[in-house]
């Protein structure tokens, strides 16, 4: 049960990670929606990110 553990931990990733990541184009909108949401992210933040898109 501990493999399935640390398997799992080391598929999770940073916001970070997720949007230098290539592709999945779908998937880091999703996340920047999402922290946009919730307050998470400033303005300069969403618009460096989507320039980086």
């Amino acid at each position: 049960m501990s493999e399935a553990t640390e398997d799992a931990k080391s598929d999770v990733k940073s916001v970070a990670e997720i949007l230098n990541s290539k592709g999945n184009d779908e998937l880091k909108f999703g996340l920047l929606i999402g922290l946009i949401k919730v307050n998470q992210v400033s303005d300069k933040d969403v618009v460096n990110t989507v320039l980086h898109l």
